[in-house]
């Protein structure tokens, strides 16, 4: 309305300052309500997926967005959600996203239990065992918990898993990815020995 965009970017009549302004102030409260509409519908609807999945996304995003307690309640909210998913027909999806989003929880407080992390990551690697990425979200969650033996054998695993993809070069982990992951490999090697 008129009457918000006199209120964004004050005493500017930039466009680009407004439209920043409304992104930052809007679209927190505007995905805000779309989450709680897509939790209506999959609550009204439990045997369709999608609103579940879409839910779940939005609360990651809103996330990213979001800062200190306003962020962590979301991811919160994402990890529960896709927690509650697990066992059902969509069990990997679940359990990978439940991997990431654990992550990014643990990684958003100081007091995180890794373990848990880790856990999260075996199981979605149970799931989807060809996958090198989530090899790498267990090997950066075992060095949190300083299991440099763990964070070994999952970088072993995912450049063997990313070795298998090299028919289909787009889907590898680019060269200086590959490589920084080899250093970090090499470095583990050398001071386990």
């Amino acid at each position: 309305s008129l009457e918000e965009l006199q209120n964004l970017a004050p005493g500017s009549n930039d466009p680009a300052a407004i439209a920043v302004d409304l992104v930052i102030y809007r679209t927190p409260e505007l995905r805000r309500r779309a989450i709680d509409s897509l939790v209506a519908a999959w609550d009204a609807h439990p045997e369709d997926p999608r609103p579940a999945w879409a839910s779940i996304e939005q609360l990651r995003i809103l996330a990213s967005e979001s800062k200190g307690g306003a962020a962590r309640a979301a991811l919160l909210e994402a990890l529960t959600r896709s927690e509650s998913l697990l066992g059902g027909p969509s069990d990997v999806r679940a359990a990978i996203v439940t991997a990431w989003t654990s992550q990014q929880l643990a990684l958003s407080a100081e007091d995180s239990d890794w373990a848990l992390v880790a856990d999260d990551f075996v199981r979605a690697i149970k799931g989807s065992p060809h996958d090198p990425a989530l090899s790498v979200g267990l090997a950066d969650a075992a060095r949190r918990l300083g299991d440099v033996e763990l964070e070994t054998s999952a970088l072993i695993d995912a450049l063997q898993k990313d070795d298998q993809r090299r028919l289909d070069p787009l889907v590898q982990f680019p060269s200086a990815r590959r490589a920084e992951l080899e250093r970090r490999l090499e470095r583990l090697v050398q001071s386990s020995s």
